[in-house]
């Protein structure tokens, strides 16, 4: 489908708009701005804190060695964060 178009270059910009105001629209747009980072809660500190104290050490549960034993770290973070 063609469609034509005739005019005065005054008269097409008064219908279609002039092209530099279509460049000044496009660079007024903002950037999205980057999410500030919200504070770690006490559950997070606990862990980032104390994850190297438990790790599974023994070789009976080789599938498990040197992983974070999540629930030991649970159990003592309830009782007030302290290890035997």
């Amino acid at each position: 489908m063609a469609l034509k178009v005739e005019g005065t270059i005054e008269e097409l910009q008064e219908l279609f708009g002039s092209p530099g105001k279509a460049k000044r629209k496009v660079k007024s747009v903002k950037k999205s701005t980057s999410k500030t980072k919200r504070p770690l809660n006490s559950w997070q500190k606990f862990v980032k804190a104390n994850s190297s104290k438990y790790k599974f050490k023994t070789t009976t549960a080789n599938h498990k060695k040197n992983q974070i034993n999540l629930k030991a770290m649970s159990r003592d973070f309830k009782k007030g964060g302290k290890k035997k």
